[in-house]
C-alpha cells in the first residue's frame, strides 16, 4: 500500500507594472500529486533573500500571488511546499517573467495618431466640399436646364415644322421658377394685343417669324429672336427653334452691379454664399451699403429720389467694357418701379433664403 504521495509545483509568472511604475512578478501556481489530483488548502511559501510570501491553494489547488520583481543580479524566488499528511514535500524556482512587449499600451500611441489623421480628413473633406460646392449648383443648373428643354421637345414632338403656333416659357434666370403672368408681345409692335404666360410660364405665340419681347413685374425685359426661316418658309431642320426665355430680377440686377469688375474685389473660388449687405460692405460706404440692402429686400415700392441716384451710382462704377453686359440705370429703375406684391401681401424677395447662392455678374453673361 503506497502511503507518501509525491508532489508537483506548477508555476507561470509575468511580468507586470503598477500606477507608480513599479515592476512585478503576477506568479500562478497549481499543486497536484503525481496523479494529477489537486491538492486543495495547501500553504505555499516564497522565499527569497530580504523578503517571504505566502499563499494557500483553493479547491482546485490553485493560488495567486504578487512577488516584488527581483534586480538584476539577484537571487530568483523560490516556492517551497513544506508537505501534509501523506503528501511529500516541493519546491521550485519561479521563472522570470516574460519581457514586457509594447502591444499591451500600443492604444496609447496610436489613438492620439488615429485622432489626428481623422481630423485631416475631416479638414480635407471640409475643404473639397467648399471646392466642390460651386461646380455642384453649377451642375444641377446645367441639368435642370437640360430636363425642361427635354420637356420643351417632347411637347412640341408632335408639332408641324411649318409657320404655326410658337410655344414659349418664361422662367427666372438665376432660379430657373416659371413666372406667371409675364406679357410677350413683337418687339415691332408694341401696340399689338400680348400674350399672358400661365402658371406654369407658357405661353402660345401666333407668329413665329419675328422678334419676341417679354415683360414681367420685377424683372428685367428680354428679347427671343425670330426662329429663323429656310427658303420654302420652314425653319432649318439643324435649328431648333427656340421654346424658352429668361428673365433677370432687378434686384439680381443690383447685386451684379455691386460684384462688376470695376473696382470690385473678387470672391475667391469655392467661397461659401453671402449676403446683399457683405457684398455691398466691400465697395460701398455702410451707409449706401445698407440702402442697397433695404432696396433689395424690402416691399415693392416706386423707387425714390435716393434710389434712383443709388442705382446711377452703381450703374457709374461699370467700365466702358462690359457697358453691354449690365442694364442701364434707368431699365433697372422701371423693373423696380413694375413690381407687384405677392398674393399673401409679402414680396417674394424679402424673404431671405439661406440654401440660395447671391447672384454674380457672371450670370448677365449667360
Amino acid at each position: 500500500m503506497r502511503i507518501w504521495a509525491g508532489t508537483r509545483l506548477d508555476l507561470v509568472s509575468r511580468e507586470i507594472a503598477d500606477e507608480a511604475g513599479a515592476r512585478w512578478l503576477e506568479v500562478e501556481v497549481r499543486l497536484a500529486s503525481d496523479r494529477d489530483e489537486p491538492v486543495a488548502g495547501a500553504e505555499l511559501r516564497f522565499d527569497r533573500p530580504g523578503g517571504s510570501e505566502r499563499c494557500s491553494t483553493d479547491t482546485t489547488g490553485r493560488c495567486r500571488v504578487r512577488l516584488r520583481m527581483p534586480a538584476g543580479g539577484s537571487a530568483p524566488w523560490v516556492a517551497h511546499f513544506d508537505g501534509a499528511e501523506r503528501l511529500r514535500p516541493c519546491s521550485a524556482s519561479v521563472p522570470a517573467g516574460a519581457p514586457r512587449t509594447p502591444a499591451g499600451h500600443a492604444w496609447a500611441v496610436f489613438l492620439p495618431l488615429g485622432l489626428l489623421v481623422a481630423g485631416m480628413i475631416a479638414a480635407l473633406a471640409i475643404l473639397a466640399a467648399r471646392r466642390l460646392s460651386p461646380l455642384w449648383r453649377t451642375w444641377r443648373a446645367a441639368r435642370r436646364r437640360r430636363a425642361a428643354a427635354g420637356r420643351s421637345d417632347r411637347s412640341g414632338a408632335g408639332r408641324p415644322t411649318g409657320i404655326g403656333p410658337r410655344r414659349v416659357r418664361v422662367l427666372d434666370a438665376l432660379r430657373f421658377r416659371p413666372i406667371s403672368g409675364a406679357r410677350l408681345f413683337p418687339a415691332t409692335r408694341p401696340d399689338a394685343s400680348p400674350a399672358t404666360t400661365d402658371r406654369d410660364g407658357w405661353a402660345e405665340l401666333p407668329d413665329r417669324r419675328e422678334p419676341v419681347v417679354a415683360r414681367a413685374p420685377g424683372y428685367l425685359s428680354q428679347t427671343l429672336p425670330a426662329v429663323p426661316q429656310a427658303a420654302g418658309g420652314e425653319p432649318p431642320p439643324d435649328a431648333p427653334p427656340p421654346d424658352r426665355l429668361e428673365l433677370l430680377r432687378s434686384r439680381d440686377a443690383l447685386v451684379a452691379l455691386l460684384e462688376a469688375p470695376a473696382g470690385s474685389e473678387k470672391r475667391p473660388a469655392g467661397a461659401w454664399p453671402e449676403s446683399v449687405l457683405r457684398i455691398a460692405s466691400r465697395v460701398l460706404p455702410p451707409a449706401e451699403a445698407e440702402r442697397v440692402a433695404r432696396l433689395c429686400y424690402r416691399r415693392p415700392a416706386p423707387p425714390d429720389a435716393a434710389d434712383r441716384r443709388l442705382v446711377e451710382a452703381l450703374a457709374g462704377r461699370v467700365t466702358a467694357e462690359t457697358q453691354g453686359r449690365y442694364p442701364s440705370p434707368q431699365e433697372m429703375l422701371e423693373a423696380l418701379a413694375s413690381e407687384r406684391p405677392a398674393p399673401d401681401g409679402r414680396n417674394e424677395s424679402s424673404v431671405k433664403r439661406p440654401a440660395e447662392t447671391p447672384p454674380t455678374g457672371t450670370a448677365l453673361q449667360g
